[in-house]
């Protein structure tokens, strides 16, 4: 359960790291800011007060990497590495959740998928992102 803990920490740096705005995410469009404004408006975990159900982590998961997916494709050349190694991450925990069926109880703590990579690699990256997005989208 720990490496579950460790994979969700480190998604919500993920989704920190893509900025502070209020913009739906229907409105990412080509550049970097345009999508990282986007991803911000997603919380794949809901509204903080309960965990959500397996069927709104299903569907805001699959939103949300999409929207990675786009990110990748318009990522600044400063960025590119630290977005590969972002999305990497994020979609070895997206396929371990799938695998449990989007039930954290079900999620095997021993799967190597699950500890997202190296932490600090994926933090790394994930700050790389951060300041960039401050600096230069002002998010």
């Amino acid at each position: 359960m720990r490496s579950v803990l460790t994979a969700l920490f480190a998604l919500a740096l993920l989704a920190a790291a893509c900025g502070d705005s209020d913009v739906s995410a229907g409105s990412a469009g080509g550049s970097w800011c345009e999508v990282s404004t986007a991803l911000d408006a997603l919380d794949p975990f809901g509204d903080g007060d309960s965990l959500p159900t397996a069927e709104e982590l299903r569907e805001s998961f699959g939103q949300f990497r999409s929207l990675i997916g786009a990110a990748a494709k318009v990522a600044p050349p400063e960025l590119e590495d630290a977005v590969k190694i972002s999305v990497e991450a994020f979609d070895s925990f997206a396929e371990v959740l799938d695998d449990a069926d989007y039930n954290f109880l079900n999620v095997d703590p021993a799967d190597p998928r699950a500890t997202l990579l190296d932490i600090a690699e994926v933090e790394a990256a994930n700050e790389a992102i951060k300041a960039y997005n401050e600096s230069e989208c002002g998010i």
